[in-house]
C-alpha cells in the first residue's frame, strides 16, 4: 500500500510539473508549485477514501464551446468529423445554444411551445 500511495504522489506531481511546463512555467517554479500542492492535498486528504470525478459534464461543455467557436453558419458536416459526432448531433448542439441566447435576452417568450 505506501508504494501504490508514494506512485500516486508521485504521478500527481509530475502530471502538474509536465502541466506547468508545457504551459512555459520555468521548471523550478512549476516543480516548486507541483510539489507543494501534492503536499498539501497529502496532509488535507491522506487517508481519505477519495473518488476524483472525470467531470464529464464539464468536457461536454467547453467541447461544445468549441463547436460553437467553430461555428460558421454552413460547416455541420466539418464540425462533426472534427469532433467525431454526428451531423444531427452538431445541429443540436446549435439549436440548444440558440433557444439558450433567446431566452437569456427575451425570456421565455422567444420560444414557442408547440403543445
Amino acid at each position: 500500500m505506501k508504494e501504490f500511495t508514494r506512485s500516486l504522489l508521485n504521478e500527481m506531481l509530475q502530471t502538474m510539473l509536465d502541466g506547468m511546463v508545457k504551459q512555459g512555467i520555468d521548471k523550478e517554479l512549476a516543480y516548486q508549485v507541483a510539489y507543494n500542492t501534492v503536499d498539501m492535498v497529502r496532509k488535507n486528504f491522506g487517508g481519505v477514501p477519495l473518488q476524483i470525478p472525470r467531470d464529464i459534464a464539464l468536457d461536454k461543455i467547453l467541447r461544445n464551446s468549441r463547436i460553437l467557436a467553430d461555428f460558421t453558419g454552413n460547416n455541420h458536416e466539418a464540425l462533426a468529423l472534427k469532433h467525431n459526432l454526428s451531423t444531427q448531433q452538431i445541429y443540436r448542439i446549435i439549436e440548444e445554444a440558440r433557444v439558450q441566447h433567446s431566452r437569456a435576452n427575451y425570456g421565455d417568450q422567444a420560444t414557442f411551445d408547440m403543445e
